[in-house]
């Protein structure tokens, strides 16, 4: 069987032993493709061709099925930060997982922030001490978008931000010639 996209010059060929045939993943959905047939005969040594058969046209469809949605969406906060992971749906087509982000536990609010190929995804320059709230699409090859990962967003805040801390005491000095005490977080104290 020789096959090609309709308006391009070569043909892709397809071997078979078979009266049928049938090849899936080689073809672009919504596009016309066109298709012949010819016999092959004879002994290896002495193969011959047949003519070939009419050529016949047919439109791929279109896949118009949504990917499952990603499940298990958990948050972990960092400082500035705010890392995600879940599990990816098993559709075969999956091309990405669309990452949704609001201030609250409100999806009409949420905006698409990243598209991801993996199962894991950290937002970035984040200020100290800010909620947000998450939920995930999967998108197909063909466009299709899913359901949402669940009704209510996962949340996590992040990490306050990080002071200095106060300087330790000083030690004591020691008296005729005993050591001093060590101070609190602080300097040893002198011996006397």
């Amino acid at each position: 069987m020789h096959y090609q996209p309709s308006g391009d010059d070569g043909w892709q060929i397809a071997q078979t032993m078979a009266s049928t045939m049938t090849l899936s993943g080689v073809f672009l959905a919504a596009t016309t493709y066109r298709f012949k047939v010819r016999a092959l005969y004879g002994s290896a040594s002495a193969r011959r061709v047949g003519p070939f058969s009419e050529t016949v046209s047919s439109v791929i469809a279109k896949d118009l099925i949504p990917p499952q949605a990603p499940t298990d969406l958990s948050a972990i906060a960092g400082h500035g930060s705010i890392s995600l992971r879940w599990k990816n749906p098993s559709d075969p087509d999956l091309l990405g997982i669309d990452v949704y982000e609001a201030t609250s536990d409100d999806r009409a609010t949420a905006v698409a922030i990243a598209r991801v190929s993996a199962n894991a995804f950290t937002r970035a320059g984040l200020a100290p001490s800010v909620t947000r709230y998450y939920w995930l699409r999967a998108v197909d090859d063909s466009g299709n978008v899913g359901p949402w990962s669940q009704a209510t967003g996962v949340g996590a805040t992040t990490l306050p931000a990080l002071v200095d801390g106060k300087d330790g005491q000083n030690g004591t000095n020691g008296v005729d010639g005993k050591p001093g005490r060590d101070g609190i977080d602080g300097r040893p104290g002198r011996d006397g």
